[in-house]
């Protein structure tokens, strides 16, 4: 839907209205003004011609291509339309039937449009808009479908068997022939929205096909189609990536702990049916909980004709009951319903063929730089369209990469020799005079490219026109950075090719300091107020006036390149040469460096992509000295940064925290137990993992765990737990954490005594995970060789229910009844005992369960003996810890096992 403000006012001033819709258009005019004749007789010679039909607050205008306006019936005013035909024939064609026109208006205009249905629903709103203004009433919009002509769409393709093709809006997809559309009592039949009988669509495996529609056994399917987002201004909503409307549907769907993730990735879109220049971006998304089975195909229609500046996102939802789907057939049935979503995303198409490109407006937005890089380059390699303008951007970008590759020539730094033939030749072409073509880069983007030639009024500058070529500035900045980075030249020159030359010092200092101007022109950090111009400063002074290396202060709200930025922290060139450590604390953080990672985590120019770098690097840092001040930016993330960047901050905080007391106790002082059980709460399972593997590490002192427990901790760690331990296939992870964190808060007895005493079924869903996890892969019998995969889960569930029954006879002779048997026998096979945090978790619970007789005895009939000897003989009983328990264990059952024989022999004697 063309819709680009800048081109609405540009049409508005020209058809002298308030602009709401544009599109080039068809007229069909029969010779005589005759209507269309469907009846098959004569019709009188047709004419074309292409028009910009603009749709006003008040009439529809009829531009010229060349945007002049026409001399005769240019207008149509909503007053005059008596009827809207849209053809059933076609998907492009309608008529509007006009009365009370002047005599140069025809009766009957036949537009044809690319885009029927939006165009349709634009005139609809502003007619019924101009309807209220000058009568006070809202009368019903007259739009009726009719056959206006015979003529059918050409090189349609015809759905699957057993399928059919519905339109939504401007676009079809492909469905069962068994749905049928929902009506709505507000927009007739076009709901998007289809449904069909579980049992007609599944057949053998649906769980009780005697169940009908009226008892809630119906699959549906629903189609939204969201609004055109121009491209720049994806990042201001949060989706420059259909992954983060994926991550917000993610969030909508999960109900609660119990709902749980099928799949969650990219999918790559499979059929071109309209012939569509468009680039497509999908993501799959299924679900599970006890009453619905979910699948919802996003997709992301990028570049969309005819400006190439705009995308728009859809949604395809499939729902299906559980109670619907047969536990026999469950995987199988699943994978057939993910299949059929993923069908229907890939026959989702534009109903008009080949739909029109405005080269000429398109070629205008690219020598103003209105693009971002990924459109640069898109653009150039499907529409072979490039900058160029009266400013010759292509011209003085190849200039400046050619003086960037000579730089490097001249260091005998350039990986590639060829490319200097390469744009030496591109150069000579493009240039008139010799004298350009050695021009150095700087000179090109501060002196050369410093105006454009086109487009601003210079002879009287005013503080519109100094802010209007800063914006152009920056973009210049953009566009040479995206040229550098592979846009000319491919892989063959990018950015991290040059920045790499500087990081490993390969290069002279002349050139160095050339090289690193040439960067900071590229980064172009400046001050958001685009009244200011940007000044030509070293890097670390330009970040020192904006504020990006204070510790107290913060930063002056500032923009910058993005991409150029990433690439700097990626490559080690800011960390390693512009602000380098200590010689002594060589590969650490400097203080000047983390002060600048925490700023970009808290700038709001920084993208989520840059934010996630740096939550990477901090990951990957080995030796964090100045983690407190990361912690700052962290924090904020966490608070503000969406799911996505909290997932990564946590993992930060997790690497950060580890070992360093610092750390813990600065982050405990800033209040991150009310952030933890903020995120805990957020049912995002990557999410709460980080979270869980975080208060690992926070509840490791008793203040910590005061901390957590003012905020309510527990009772949250209970509710994920209750929520998850039967579905511990989906879980696992999650679970392990969690039995950390509960056992640990358990080291306070206040709190052991609590959850025992408000949680009563917290034991019995941990011996539940025990027990599950003892038999998987599925059939495992205890006694037999642990899988890797489970010795984590049950080691850690051996630590929380060790916890438990501290102090506590009832718990003990409770849980020893159903693990002290399956464990006993796990430790008789010698291949168990390579997992040490299993065995010695096992032993530390087997010691504690032996306080009770009866736990003993039942030790013993479980074949102790034999463990005993497994253990002694392996490595585990020449450790100190582990061989002191395992005598005390044998101890406590040979005594408890003598003094029943006793009682046995002698009956008369007392029971202890």
């Amino acid at each position: 839907m063309p819709s680009n403000p800048r081109l609405l006012g540009i049409l508005g001033e020209r058809a002298r209205l308030e602009l709401r819709y544009f599109e080039l258009v068809t007229l069909v005019e029969m010779a005589d003004g005759s209507a269309p004749n469907v009846a098959g007789k004569k019709e009188a010679p047709i004419t074309t011609k292409k028009r910009f039909m603009c749709v006003g607050l008040h009439c529809l205008a009829f531009l010229r291509e060349s945007l002049r306006r026409e001399r005769q019936s240019g207008y149509i005013e909503y007053a005059w339309i008596d009827k809207v035909v849209e053809d059933k024939g076609s998907t492009t064609d309608f008529m509007l039937i006009v009365s009370g026109a002047p005599a140069d208006v025809g009766q009957f205009i036949l537009i044809r449009s690319e885009s029927r249905a939006t165009a349709i629903a634009q005139i609809s709103i502003c007619y019924l808009a101009d309807a209220m203004f000058r009568t006070g009433k809202t009368p019903p919009f007259p739009k009726t479908e009719e056959d206006l002509h015979c003529e059918v769409d050409s090189f349609k393709v015809l759905p699957f068997k057993n399928y059919k093709q519905v339109v939504f809006q401007d676009y079809f997809l492909w469905i069962r022939e068994e749905f049928m559309e929902l009506p709505s009592s507000n927009s007739g039949s076009s709901t998007g929205i289809y449904h069909v009988p579980a049992a007609v669509l599944m057949g053998q495996n649906a769980a009780d096909t005697r169940l009908g529609e009226g008892e809630g056994m119906t699959i549906e399917v629903s189609l939204h189609i969201y609004p055109q987002v121009q491209l720049l201004n994806l990042a201001q909503i949060g989706r420059e990536h259909i992954r983060w409307l994926a991550l917000e549907y993610k969030q909508a769907l999960i109900k609660n702990q119990q709902t749980y993730v099928l799949r969650n990735k990219l999918y790559l879109k499979k059929m071109n049916l309209s012939n569509d220049v468009s680039a497509w971006i999908c993501w799959e998304l299924a679900l599970r909980n006890k009453d619905q089975l979910i699948v919802v195909m996003l997709l992301r229609r990028q570049y969309v004709p005819p400006l190439m500046d705009a995308v728009q996102d859809f949604a395809i939802i499939l729902k299906c009951p559980a109670s619907a789907i047969s536990e026999t057939n469950t995987r199988e049935f699943q994978e057939d319903f993910i299949l059929e979503a993923e069908r229907m995303a890939d026959s989702l198409n534009p109903r008009a063929q080949n739909q029109s490109i405005y080269a000429h407006m398109v070629q205008g937005k690219l020598d103003a730089l209105l693009y971002d890089e990924e459109a640069y380059s898109w653009i150039r390699s499907r529409l072979k369209l490039k900058p160029d303008g009266e400013t010759r951007l292509e011209k003085y970008a190849s200039i400046f990469v050619k003086g960037l590759l000579k730089i490097l020539r001249d260091q005998n730094a350039l990986q590639h020799p060829e490319l200097w033939d390469e744009v030496s030749r591109r150069v000579a072409a493009v240039c008139e005079r010799k004298v350009e073509q050695d021009l150095d880069p700087m000179v090109v983007a501060t002196q050369t490219l410093r105006m454009p030639n086109e487009g601003l009024k210079l002879d009287n500058p005013d503080e519109n026109t100094d802010m209007a070529l800063s914006y152009w500035h920056l973009r210049v900045a953009v566009y040479l950075a995206w040229c550098t980075d592979g846009g000319l030249l491919g892989s063959k020159l990018t950015l991290a090719d040059v920045i790499s030359n500087l990081a490993q010092d390969q290069v002279h200092h002349v050139a160095r300091k050339k090289l690193e101007e040439i960067l900071t022109f590229l980064l172009h950090l400046r001050p958001k107020d685009l009244k200011k111009k940007w000044e030509a400063k070293t890097l670390p002074n330009q970040m020192m006036a904006m504020g990006m290396l204070g510790s107290d202060e913060p930063p002056e709200s500032c923009i910058f390149n993005d991409r150029v930025m990433q690439v700097l922290l990626e490559m080690g060139f800011l960390k390693k040469n512009v602000f380098p450590a200590q010689a002594h604390d060589e590969g650490s953080m400097s203080m000047a460096y983390v002060h600048l990672l925490k700023n970009l985590m808290m700038c709001e120019a920084a993208s989520v992509n840059l934010k996630a770098s740096i939550c990477r690097q901090i990951v990957a840092e080995r030796e964090a000295e100045h983690g407190c001040a990361l912690c700052m930016g962290l924090l904020e993330l966490m608070r503000r940064g969406g799911l996505f960047l909290a997932t990564y901050a946590c993992a930060a905080l997790v690497n950060l925290s580890q070992a360093k007391e610092e750390v813990k106790n600065f982050l405990v002082y800033h209040g991150i137990a009310a952030i933890c059980l903020q995120q805990l709460q957020s049912k995002d399972d990557d999410l709460m993992l980080y979270t869980l593997m975080l208060l690992v590490h926070l509840t490791k002192y008793a203040n910590h765990r005061q901390s957590m427990n003012d905020a309510k901790l527990v009772p949250q760690l209970f509710e994920i737990l209750v929520a998850s331990y039967n579905v511990l296939q989906y879980k696992r992870r999650i679970l392990t954490e969690l039995c950390s964190v509960l056992g640990q808060m358990c080291n306070d007895e206040e709190t052991r005594k609590s959850i025992c005493q408000n949680y009563p079924k917290c034991i019995e869903c941990l011996i539940q995970i025990f027990q599950t996890a003892q038999e998987l892969p599925g059939d495992r019998k205890a006694g037999e060789v642990l899988p890797s995969t489970s010795t984590k889960i049950i080691s850690k569930v051996m630590f929380a229910l060790k916890q438990l029954c501290a102090n506590d006879r009832k718990n003990k002779e409770h849980v020893g009844g159903f693990v002290c048997k399956p464990v006993i026998k796990d430790l008789i096979n010698k291949n168990n005992l390579v997992h040490q945090d299993w065995a010695t978790n096992a032993l530390t619970l087997l010691l504690l369960l032996a306080v009770s007789a009866n736990n003993c005895m039942n030790m013993k009939d479980s074949g102790w003996d034999h463990a005993y000897n497994s253990l002694t003989a392996s490595p585990l009983g020449k450790m100190d810890v582990t061989r002191d328990r395992i005598q005390q264990i044998n101890t406590r059952c040979d005594t408890i096992a003598k003094h029943f024989a006793e009682l046995n022999a002698h009956p008369e004697v007392e029971k202890l």
